[in-house]
């Protein structure tokens, strides 16, 4: 009787701390798509809302080659990955003729 009141602690005790665990590691993240209506070193704005750019951000076009951030002056259709607020990759999508 008492191994399986102490089976069934040790169980629950399992199932609260991984719940607890799994709190801690979430995480805002998703790809938007839009207009880039401007740019700076800090930050970017795709259809009128502006984001913070991480200073690792990486930047490439739709075929996977790296891209400079100065290569954005010519790009008018972008997709961004927002992780935690701050845009980690720039995918360029169109770029103006």
């Amino acid at each position: 009787m008492k191994k399986v009141v102490l089976y069934v602690l040790l169980i629950i005790m399992a199932i609260l701390l991984n719940s607890a665990f799994a709190q801690e590691k979430s995480r805002s993240e998703r790809w938007i798509q839009g207009h880039v209506t401007a740019f700076s070193k800090d930050t970017i704005s795709v259809d009128g809302i502006k984001y913070q750019i991480d200073p690792f951000v990486t930047i490439t076009d739709s075929k996977g080659n790296t891209l400079g951030l100065e290569a954005l002056r010519g790009v008018e259709i972008v997709k961004v990955l927002v992780i935690d607020g701050k845009v980690k990759k720039i995918e360029a999508i169109l770029f103006r003729m």
